[in-house]
């Protein structure tokens, strides 16, 4: 869960941004309207309360003179941390945009950001000129996912190298830098 500074970090105005950790999903301000569609389409609902793997959604509005009015677009990974032999966390951490090109206006939510992920949107927020493209937050999130999904893999391995050095070295023999 994110920390409640780099919740207040992310939620200030100028970041134009909000991240809703886990917990506070269900408490959030959007979900608490008595009409949430408001800010997200009912096919986003899944993406907050399902057990998914991951998804990505993208749809623009178009007027009469073939101007995009709107843009909606949403991605959603499913990451899982190793705690120890047995004992693991899942984290479904999604991005929402809606862009509404002609008042130059997005909306941007995180949900069930990661404090690393969080710190990294932080550090790389867009610059208004980049924030014309919506498909900036999603490039932010991808590489914030990276670094989530490197994690993940480090704490499978950390569980996985003690039998792997048992089966390669049976008699011990394992130097420290054959590991």
């Amino acid at each position: 869960m994110s920390s409640p500074a780099l919740t207040s970090i992310i939620s200030r105005p100028e970041n134009r941004y909000a991240n809703y950790p886990e917990g506070s999903i269900d408490d959030s301000p959007v979900l608490r309207q008595k009409n949430p569609n408001v800010f997200f389409p009912p096919e986003f609902f899944p993406v907050i309360r399902a057990d998914l793997n991951g998804t990505f959604f993208c749809d623009y509005d178009i007027d009469g003179d073939g101007n995009v009015t709107k843009h909606i677009s949403w991605a959603c990974f499913k990451i899982k941390h190793v705690v120890k032999p047995g004992l693991y966390t899942w984290i479904q951490t999604a991005v929402f945009v809606q862009w509404h090109p002609q008042a130059n206006r997005q909306l941007v939510f995180f949900l069930n950001l990661p404090d690393v992920m969080a710190q990294y949107l932080a550090v790389h927020r867009p610059s208004p000129a980049q924030r014309g493209n919506p498909f900036i937050w999603h490039t932010l999130f991808a590489q914030g996912v990276v670094e989530e999904y490197d994690s993940s893999i480090w704490s499978l391995r950390h569980l996985v190298r003690p039998i792997e050095k048992v089966a390669i070295y049976p008699s011990g023999q394992c130097s420290d830098s054959q590991s």
